[in-house]
């Protein structure tokens, strides 16, 4: 039996030419979990630290004569820059999928540095009133 051109298949449509990926694969993002517990092991020990410099400066101004009303406004406005900062990024983490967790962990280490301090300030105003007889 001889081969009759019309036994054999069409000829195949050429194909595209491969593209080739030279940029690395995107890496999957971390479980929300761990982003979360790993912005609380970040955010509350920085929280605390500018606490405690804020704490220490207002402590240092007010000090000084005439110094009180100077310090403690000044600090009070760079806390609240500082908590403005921090609520700003925070919100622009939150905004994407990959980041949602480190958000969550930053307000969760805000909460509680605010709670450490709060309960801080608490025991040293109730030791400050204590009548010890």
């Amino acid at each position: 039996m001889i081969d009759e051109p019309h036994d054999q298949p069409p000829p195949l449509p050429p194909q595209p030419p491969t593209v080739l990926m030279y940029h690395q694969p995107e890496r999957p993002p971390l479980p929300i979990g761990v982003q979360a517990l790993l912005g609380v092991i970040v955010s509350v020990p920085t929280l605390f630290v500018i606490a405690c410099l804020l704490i220490g400066m207002a402590s240092a101004m007010s000090s000084t004569p005439n110094g009180t009303i100077v310090g403690v406004s000044a600090c009070g406005l760079i806390a609240l820059g500082v908590l403005g900062g921090v609520l700003y990024y925070a919100r622009q983490l939150r905004k994407s999928e990959r980041s949602k967790g480190w958000a969550l962990g930053i307000y969760i280490g805000l909460g509680l540095t605010a709670l450490f301090w709060g309960s801080c300030g608490l025991i040293l105003y109730s030791l400050s009133n204590a009548n010890f007889h």
